[in-house]
């Protein structure tokens, strides 16, 4: 695989972190390559050693622990979709899905609209 392939696997190991709570059956492998001892030695660019640590740390623990974490930095309150116009530089709480979301579903179900 060349350099480019790599970096667009590595992207799309944190892009499924993202996407997907780490209970979730599509992150599965990449929860456990961070359990690996050598992931960073797989990685292609350097991984900071303490951040090496951390990562496999946070990924040694519980499901039940990875996923309210997840939840709470990426969903926020409730449970709803991510929208476009999520931001975390629009919250106060700053997360993806915070009070501005709220405030727009409000608006929505008030109004009966749907996007």
């Amino acid at each position: 695989m060349n350099k480019t392939a790599h970096y667009a696997a590595a992207f799309n190991v944190l892009g499924i972190c993202y996407l997907f709570p780490p209970d979730d059956d599509s992150n599965r492998m990449a929860m456990r390559l961070f359990t690996l001892p050598g992931f960073a030695q797989q990685w292609p660019c350097e991984v900071d050693s303490t951040l090496c640590m951390q990562l496999s740390r946070t990924a040694a623990e519980g499901a039940e622990v990875l996923k309210s974490a997840w939840q709470s930095l990426f969903v926020g309150p409730g449970t709803l979709p991510a929208p476009p116009w999520g931001s975390v530089y629009l919250d106060a709480e700053g997360l993806l899905q915070g009070d501005s979301t709220l405030a727009l579903s409000a608006f929505l179900k008030q109004e009966r609209l749907k996007l």
